[in-house]
Order: structure tokens, then sequence, then C-alpha cells
């Protein structure tokens, strides 16, 4: 009669899972875009651009560094993985479907299901105090919510707040540049640099303001006021 080891099947490995492992290539190479080292952001890039939907997380990242990376070969390298990860279906999430869904109802009624505003929002907390800012899209990070606060609100060293991750992160706060700012209803505390503590009370000040508006209207109230002052 046949005699089976059982010892030696019960040591046998099962085969990885392709999902967790483009996963974990994904962790690994979205980490190094980060690097200070151009070869290792590039390199980075090329890897994340044959992922496929594994790469969703790091597209903010990729465009962050297309648009401002100061070597060229890492925006070259990121422009393309950008296209090839598009032609493969993959793109940032939108609330486009929940518009869309929502597009042929009466406006009072698409107010009071969705609270005046459509798309998505997130939730900041200064000095106890948690302020709601509607987002144009769901998948920011830290740095493009600065650049909202410094560059069209006028917030002066928005730039240098930092943002607490979520409990049970690897790190106390998100990457600038890589991390996906969660959205409503988490709540996202808000802390300045050593020394810029005074720039947090002009920004809740201003979120206070703006709280419940969609991003449009913050904007057309920012230009009226603008021509006030003139």
């Amino acid at each position: 009669p046949l005699m089976f080891d059982f010892d030696d099947l019960e040591e046998t490995e099962p085969a990885p899972d392709p999902i967790e492992e483009n996963k974990k290539a994904a962790a690994e190479a979205g980490a190094s875009l980060a690097s200070q080292a151009f070869s290792e952001r590039r390199d980075a890039c090329r890897v994340l651009a044959g992922l496929g939907i594994a790469a969703e997380p790091y597209l903010p990242a990729l465009q962050s560094l297309e648009k401002d990376d100061e070597d060229y070969e890492v925006r070259r390298a990121a422009k393309s993985a950008l296209r090839s990860l598009r032609a493969s279906g993959v793109k940032p999430r939108t609330c486009e479907a929940s518009m869309e869904a929502l597009e042929d109802l009466d406006s009072s009624v698409q107010g009071a299901i969705t609270g005046g505003w459509l798309g998505p929002k997130a939730n900041f907390q200064i000095d106890g105090e948690v302020f709601e800012m509607c987002l144009e899209h769901e998948t920011v990070t830290p740095v493009d919510i600065s650049e909202i606060w410094e560059k069209r609100w006028g917030i002066c060293y928005a730039s240098r707040i930092r943002f607490e991750a979520p409990e049970g992160s690897p790190t106390k706060w998100l990457q600038p540049r890589l991390d996906l700012l969660p959205l409503s209803p988490a709540v996202i505390k808000l802390e300045a640099s050593a020394g810029c503590g005074s720039i947090l009370q002009p920004l809740a000040g201003a979120l206070r303001q703006h709280s419940g508006l969609s991003p449009a209207e913050v904007d057309r109230q920012l230009e009226q006021r603008e021509k006030q002052m003139v």
C-alpha cells in the first residue's frame, strides 16, 4: 500500500496570493516615492505603473511628482505611470456616480438627502472644535488641502500644519504627499509645527465661515470679498 508523509504536507506553504503580493509591492514602492534619491523615486513610479488597482492609493502622490518633482526623469516616470494606470482602468475615485444618481431629484430633496453638498467632506479638529470642509475630490492628500488653504483661502503658512493619522496607523502624522486624507465621518486633528501655533486660529475662522459651502461657493465668496476690498 502507498504511504503518505503527512508531516511533509503540513510543511508545504500555500502559493502566495497575487493580489496581496501586488499590494505589498505597491506599499514598498509607495514608500520610495518620498525618497531623497531621485533614482528611487523614478524606479518606484515604474514599479507602480505595472501594479494595476494595487497602485490606486498612490495616484495622488504620482500626480504630485508629475507636477512638482525637481527631477525631470522622475516627472517623466510619474507621467508615464499615470498614463499606464489610466489605460488599465485605474483612476482616482470620485463622487460622480452619486451625483448622477441624484441629479434628477428636486434641489430641495437633494439638499435634504446630502446636507446641501453632494461631494465628499472632511472633518478637522482645532483646539477641540470640529469643522466640516466640502471637498472637490475623494482622493486628496494633506498637501492638496494645505495648498487650498494657503493659495485659495489665503491662510499664510498653512503648509506647516500637520494632520494627525488615524488610530492604529504606523506613524503619528499623515505623510503630506503620500497618505490619503480620511473622509467624513472621520475627524482629523490638526497641529501646527513648533513655533507656528498662531496659524491655526485664522484657519479655524475660515473653516467656520466656509462650513457647508461647496468649493465653488467658497471661491465665489472669496472673489466677492476681494472685490469689496479694492
